[in-house]
């Protein structure tokens, strides 16, 4: 069920970047391809270090992408957008 999926790491990324819920924490849970942290790194008022750890997720990035393949690819899209 793509559908549960995608509103379940909609919620998850909400409220992650809004500081409310910290039980999927995006920032220590994820493979990264480099070493630096969030913490590590400059960040403006704009992109705050919680939005930072959510898009620099591979494994979020990937499960997106598998899920924009399904009937959800507008939602995802959607989802994709919320950053910029």
């Amino acid at each position: 069920m793509p559908s549960i999926q995608v509103v379940f790491i909609e919620h998850a990324i909400t409220a992650y970047i809004a500081r409310k819920d910290r039980n999927i924490s995006f920032g220590k849970q994820c493979k990264r391809n480099f070493a630096q942290s969030s913490a590590d790194i400059h960040v403006n008022e704009k992109v705050t270090a919680e939005m930072y750890d959510v898009w620099m997720c591979n494994d979020l990035i990937e499960i997106l992408i598998e899920l924009s393949e399904s009937t959800q690819s507008r939602t995802v899209r959607r989802i994709f957008d919320t950053p910029l």
